[in-house]
């Protein structure tokens, strides 16, 4: 966002973000308002103080950011940098099913995000950030 927009609502999700045990923020809203912008502007300023674990940007113009079973390989990767011992169970994951990617996403978060996550040595406060699902 240009420096002095967009105020209030930047305000609340850093207020959020603070918070250690909210879950979810959702920022809806009709097409064109700014969302993708203000979604950027999070991940930017969560990256600057080391709390983005991962962010995926969806988009119907780009074939690798359109199709939803990208959506969770995509964050393993970018949680599995971040975190080794998440990455030991990613790593376990794909020892097993090294497909994982073509199926289901239900299946794709349960063994590449959550099982990984429980295995975590490190309890990182973690925020990912994903923008435009709906496309």
């Amino acid at each position: 966002c240009l420096e002095g927009t967009r105020v209030n609502v930047l305000l609340a999700i850093d207020e959020w973000a603070k918070k250690p045990n909210t879950r979810i923020y959702w920022l809806n809203g009709m097409a064109g308002i700014g969302k993708t912008t203000i979604a950027e502007s999070v991940a930017k300023k969560l990256c600057s103080r080391n709390l983005l674990g991962a962010s995926f940007f969806c988009s119907r113009y780009d074939e690798e950011r359109s199709n939803v079973k990208r959506l969770f390989p995509s964050i393993s990767y970018l949680l599995a940098k971040a975190y080794p011992s998440f990455a030991v169970g990613v790593l376990e994951a794909l020892e097993i099913d090294h497909d994982l990617g073509s199926h289901a996403i239900e299946q794709q978060f349960t063994r590449l995000i959550l099982e990984p996550a429980l295995h975590m040595t490190e309890q990182p406060v973690v925020h990912i950030v994903i923008d435009a699902l709906d496309e």
